[in-house]
């Protein structure tokens, strides 16, 4: 299609100089010819009997020179995960910009990796989406931002030269939830008694809220049958 629409001539008779203008389409670009006509109304004077009229023709070249569209990318809302719970998200939008083909890649970078680790990015250039992977640095929660930024390579195709690279940057906020984490408490060994033995003494280690918490904390234990084995005594005080 031409990049060009039908130029507006703007001339009115008996005058010694007129004009005419174009606007180019939209992200058009390249070489277009526009051809000028003048004509008058032959020996009888009438425009509207063309076989006696005669006409004039000057052509000029018009160049429109290419220019980078910035990429796009659609806006991403305000994501909620939990802590130490990976979490992915769909990026949708992702192109080199209106009428382009160059190379995309897609960058995302964390506000405060104390709480959020940098995402990962899986993207293949030519592809409309990608998928962002979260997660929280461990044990943290909280609130952060996460800028996400769509670069193509220019009208040279090097990513390496950017100074005409298109970049356009969106930005979303990451909450973290904080997650109660299991306490912990190390291996107890199975232990093998002999009938009749006397009281049997097991200790537990390792005994800690998890994460980097500080709950309060009871230790209790059962068993299985309570006619071979009564209710455990559990001797541990908390803190």
């Amino acid at each position: 299609p031409s990049i060009i629409p039908a130029p507006v001539v703007t001339y009115t008779d008996g005058d010694t100089t007129g004009s005419f203008s174009f606007t180019p389409v939209m992200n058009g670009f390249g070489t277009h010819t526009i051809t000028v006509t003048i004509e008058d109304g032959g020996f009888d004077n009438d425009i509207g009997t063309p076989d006696d009229n005669a006409t004039y023709v000057e052509t000029l070249t018009v160049v429109i020179a290419p220019e980078n569209d910035l990429p796009t990318v659609d806006a991403v809302g305000t994501q909620t995960i939990d802590e130490d719970v990976p979490f992915s998200i769909i990026v949708t939008g992702i192109g080199p910009g209106p009428l382009e083909t160059q190379s995309v890649r897609v960058l995302a970078t964390s506000s405060n990796t104390g709480i959020l680790q940098t995402p990962v990015v899986n993207y293949t250039s030519g592809d409309s989406t990608a998928t962002i992977n979260l997660l929280s640095a461990p044990d943290a929660d909280g609130t952060v931002t996460v800028t996400l930024t769509v670069e193509d390579t220019g009208l040279d195709g090097n990513f390496a030269t950017d100074t005409d690279n298109g970049k356009t940057v969106r930005i979303f906020t990451v909450n973290v939830n904080k997650v109660n984490d299991q306490p912990k408490l190390d291996v107890i060994l199975d232990r093998v008694v002999t009938e009749d033995d006397p009281e049997q003494s097991i200790p537990l280690t390792g005994i800690a809220a998890g994460g980097s918490e500080a709950q309060s904390l009871r230790v209790s234990a059962t068993s299985s049958d309570t006619a071979i084995i009564p209710t455990p005594i559990i001797d541990y005080i908390d803190g």
